[in-house]
């Protein structure tokens, strides 16, 4: 959920910071912060993955993972990611001494494991996926064939339609899937599409919804146990080496590919075990690119005492790329387009992460943030699926609204008034400055009494020793407005400048502050 959402929930005025601090909310007695990261979609469809390997044991040998519509949105619910299983329990019933006994073993396997669920069991995958999002739980089990008036009750939203087909149907005053089943079918397929009409048939058992069942994935490992404990680099190399052949085949059988391999080295004498880590920037099965990136790490660790076994593992996978060969080998010309090119930049990227570690070796990621200073995040390119740690110190989503207004040139005196409009367009490439300040920088500016158009700016410059520079105005653009509310700056205004200087430079400024306020003008970045 969006930060300051959350924030709300706990009830709390200022924003949480990372990491859990002690401190009185409302008058009550201590309690703690909460801990704010990034959420993690890959990592919580691994932990559900992991899930389900087990309710194939405890439950059922039929379990799927729900599939998430190509948006990623039903009925204006946007989902980050899957959180629904669904299981077969056909005939299982009698074996726990009734539907509902099935629920309850359920839920308390998953209270050893500290999870909660919201779960109920129906006659079709539909019907059992909407009960359990939108009914009433008390009625967990609806009966074997006469599910229609538990149905009948639920809300059209869990039908999983649409955002537009649901706002219609709210047009219309039909709240429930019952008050749907009144309106004739034709009606309905003309007007709202027939998938509106394809998701009741699913709902009641009249279409069939096949499911993609799960299926435990075989662990990509190798195991060596040695004869003769030893520390000796040559020996272990070797062995390693052995176990990462065994390892990669059985990537390169199933087209997948390593992106952190993990060696752990078992060791006498009580020893705590040497983990080592290579994290990698695209899935490979190359043996013996794992290999020299695992025997590279290997050179610089001591080992505390004598190795006795040896694992080497896949912690983190993903499918191979296969891409097409070209006629013409694109590595000829010197770029980076062919798959050749690619590769060798995924070669570059772990060796030198390897050399320097993973978090030294950097990548962009764009963000959703409407201020131009945290409108990116740098995120470890090696490994980087797992981590967790690409953005976390982030300050979460949130709410925005951003204007650009019409192009507002404002002269200088020695500027024509015939002159044609100056500033650029929304998709010029040089709408934002080349060189971004991290923190804007206070300045001063001085306009004209009689129209208020900037004659002067005022920069102090740090890596100057002598006194600020004064630098004269001879046009500039704007205003593009930037509105940002949340929970960690809260209500923000800016009014952002394009500037054109005596000299010949470019720079760009905003103007802080709301009606009524003293206005705070700030550089933000230079353009060239």
């Amino acid at each position: 959920m969006p930060l300051h959402e959350a924030v709300e929930m706990l009830g709390r005025d200022d924003p949480p910071r990372s990491g859990v601090v002690t401190k009185p909310v409302d008058g009550s007695a201590n309690i703690p912060m909460p801990k704010v990261e990034r959420h993690d979609a890959n990592g919580d469809l691994q932990a559900l993955a992991k899930l389900a390997d087990e309710l194939l044991i405890e439950l059922s040998p039929l379990v799927a993972i729900e599939p998430l519509p190509p948006r990623g949105t039903w009925a204006g619910i946007s989902r980050r990611g899957v959180e629904t299983l669904l299981l077969d329990i056909t005939g299982i019933g009698d074996w726990f001494g009734g539907e509902a006994e099935v629920i309850a073993a359920a839920r308390r396997w998953l209270e050893r494991f500290g999870w909660s669920a919201r779960m109920a069991i129906a006659d079709t995958v539909a019907a059992c996926w909407g009960v359990s999002h939108y009914g009433d739980l008390a009625i967990s089990s609806s009966p074997v064939g006469g599910g229609e008036p538990v149905i009948d009750r639920l809300p059209v939203r869990a039908l999983r339609i649409d955002h537009e087909v649901a706002r219609q149907l709210d047009r219309l005053g039909i709240e429930t899937i019952g008050q749907l089943r009144q309106l004739p079918r034709g009606g309905l397929a003309t007007r709202l599409g027939p998938d509106l009409i394809r998701r009741v048939d699913q709902m009641l058992g009249q279409a069939s919804e096949p499911l993609a069942m799960h299926h435990t994935e075989p662990e990509d490992a190798a195991v060596c146990e040695l004869e003769y404990p030893t520390t000796d680099q040559s020996i272990l190399s070797h062995r390693i080496g052995l176990l990462i052949d065994q390892v990669a085949t059985r990537l390169a059988a199933r087209v997948r590919g390593a992106l952190r391999l993990v060696c752990q080295l078992e060791l006498l004498e009580n020893r705590p075990s040497e983990r080592i880590e290579v994290g990698l920037f695209a899935p490979t099965a190359d043996a013996a690119h794992l290999k020299r990136l695992m025997l590279t790490a290997l050179e610089n660790r001591s080992l505390a005492a004598m190795v006795q076994r040896i694992h080497v593992s896949v912690e983190l996978g993903g499918p191979l790329k296969l891409y097409q060969t070209n006629l013409f080998d694109e590595s000829r010309s010197g770029g980076l387009a062919g798959a050749a090119g690619r590769q060798a930049f995924a070669r570059m990227i772990e060796t030198v992460a390897m050399r320097l570690g993973g978090d030294a070796v950097l990548g962009v990621e764009r963000t959703d943030h409407p201020r131009p200073e945290s409108a990116y995040r740098l995120r470890p390119l090696a490994g980087r699926a797992d981590r967790g740690g690409h953005g976390r110190g982030g300050s979460g989503r949130i709410d925005s609204r951003m204007v650009a207004s019409k192009s507002l040139p404002i002269k200088s005196a020695r500027r024509s008034q015939a002159a044609p409009p100056l500033g650029p367009v929304p998709d010029d490439p040089l709408r934002r400055p080349l060189s971004l300040l991290t923190v804007p920088r206070p300045i001063q500016v001085e306009a004209s009494r009689r129209d208020g158009v900037l004659t002067s700016i005022r920069i102090e410059e740090p890596e100057m020793r002598s006194a600020a520079r004064v630098h004269r105005v001879l046009r500039c653009w704007g205003p593009e407005r930037i509105e940002t509310r949340g929970a960690i700056a809260g209500w923000e205004r800016r009014d952002y400048y394009r500037v054109e200087i005596e000299g010949g430079g470019w720079l760009w400024l905003f103007r802080q502050g709301f009606a009524g306020e003293s206005p705070e003008w700030k550089l933000h970045g230079r353009f060239g």
